[in-house]
């Protein structure tokens, strides 16, 4: 009989864990968000003002539930400068971005008015995750 208390116990208390971990502080379950990803993308920064590619940003081009709300960009081998308010960039106006800066643009309309330009010589490139 003991064995059987101990095991209906344990049983009870996984119950209770189970339950904690599922739930917040007032007892709602709660369920993870998942990120929906949808494409990477490798951007070449030239000489001429460049933006995300936007069948990419948005794949099935309708304005509907598949846009990208979130991007995410790595710079690597050359400083840029960006903006994301339909400012046409240069090299001395945008925020200025070097070797490896993280550049996170929310906002699908942010996303679609971003656009970058190289500051020197040698044209960047732009490693980026859109996501939903």
């Amino acid at each position: 009989m003991p064995i059987a208390r101990a095991l209906l116990l344990l049983v009870a208390l996984c119950g209770w864990v189970a339950f904690e971990v599922a739930t917040d502080s007032i007892g709602v379950f709660v369920t993870a968000q998942g990120v929906s990803y949808i494409v990477f993308e490798q951007i070449t920064v030239a000489n001429t003002a460049i933006g995300f590619t936007a069948t990419k940003v948005e794949p099935d081009g309708s304005g509907g539930g598949r846009q990208a709300t979130v991007a995410s960009c790595r710079v690597r081998t050359a400083e840029i400068s960006f903006t994301y308010d339909n400012t046409a960039p240069t090299t001395t106006v945008g925020q200025l971005a070097e070797i490896g800066d993280q550049i996170v643009v929310s906002g699908h309309d942010s996303i679609m008015r971003f656009k970058a330009i190289r500051t020197g010589a040698t044209s960047g490139q732009l490693d980026c995750v859109y996501t939903q």
